[in-house]
């Protein structure tokens, strides 16, 4: 076999393998709200099919059959399994989305401070120890609420809630582990 069918092959297989997963993991975050063409460009789609590619060759290779000899699925079937329990936090019910990640704690959260130069806050707590590091002689005369007001009337600041689904970010699995979903 060329390395060109054997590409082709080996791409068909990757193929099958994604469409298997995605259908299985997928649900969960329809739930959230989002369409099939918005999950698609989510970055941990390609994290997925970056697994699977691996998990697919190593499957064929370490059975080491003639790739035109092998019967799909075989391998199509075999790959799975590790792939779904990589990512099986996607599917489950106790699984939380959220939008961001506070700069300060790491928490992820989906309302909360965004300051003009990209940091996330939580908690206001978070915001005002932020805002004092290089506060003026005026401003550390300020009770902590006036100085967060401040900073809003500046433009510096701004609190919200995210609520667009396609903006989701991190999902929380039932452990209490953060997991990057969209950059």
């Amino acid at each position: 076999m060329n390395i060109q069918n054997l590409t082709k092959k080996l791409k068909h297989l990757q193929g099958v393998v994604f469409n298997l997963v995605y259908l299985t993991l997928r649900d969960n975050l329809i739930a959230q709200g989002l369409t099939d063409d918005e999950l698609l460009q989510f970055t941990i789609m390609d994290e997925i099919k970056n697994d699977i590619e691996h998990e697919v060759v190593s499957h064929i290779l370490k059975k080491e059959v003639d790739i035109d000899l092998m019967l799909v699925n075989d391998y199509v079937f075999g790959a799975i399994p590790n792939i779904l329990k990589k990512y099986s936090f996607l599917s489950e019910s106790t699984t939380e989305f959220f939008h961001r990640k506070c700069s300060v704690t790491g928490e992820v959260f989906s309302e909360g401070f965004v300051t003009s130069s990209d940091m996330y806050f939580k908690y206001s707590k978070d915001l005002v120890l932020y805002l004092r590091i290089d506060q003026t002689e005026e401003e550390s005369k300020l009770s902590d609420l006036m100085l967060i007001e401040k900073a809003y009337d500046d433009d510096f600041c701004y609190h919200t809630a995210w609520e667009d689904a396609s903006d989701l970010s991190y999902a929380v699995d039932r452990n209490g582990n953060i997991h990057t979903i969209n950059d």
